[in-house]
């Protein structure tokens, strides 16, 4: 029985063909792809930042898109809507608001802390000898 990536499950075994992997050209081809459409996407934000497109370039015809009072209002009742549903998935996803501490404590404040003398000893950290050891 040929196992692949889905297993040996009996509705998966002889009915689906798998590759036997990656080949060189493949991994050289998807590497070379990447290079490119990083390539691609950074000569975009520099021709948006540097190339004038009439007065101005692109970047400041968004810029002054967005602040006119229609495009204001847009951006505020998207906030209105889009804040309930981020503040509802963050509640679900953290189950409680809970601050990062901005340092670090020294000593801890709870009330209910355990002083270091209660309890058993604590060990050593190294184990007994053997000629030690009573049987």
């Amino acid at each position: 029985m040929r196992r692949g990536w889905l297993g040996s499950h009996p509705s998966f075994v002889g009915k689906l063909e798998l590759s036997p992997g990656l080949t060189t050209m493949g991994v050289v081809s998807s590497f070379i792809r990447s290079v490119l459409a990083i390539a691609l996407l950074l000569g975009a934000v520099w021709c948006s930042f540097n190339v004038p497109l009439g007065e101005r370039t692109f970047a400041e015809h968004m810029d002054r898109i967005g602040q006119t009072p229609e495009a204001v209002e847009l951006i505020e009742g998207s906030r209105q809507t889009v804040s309930p549903m981020i503040e509802e998935a963050t509640h679900r996803v953290l189950g409680e608001y809970v601050e990062a501490p901005t340092s670090l404590a020294q000593e801890p404040t709870h009330v209910n802390t355990v002083p270091e003398t209660a309890g058993p000893p604590k060990a050593s950290g190294r184990l007994p000898r053997a000629h030690t050891i009573q049987p």
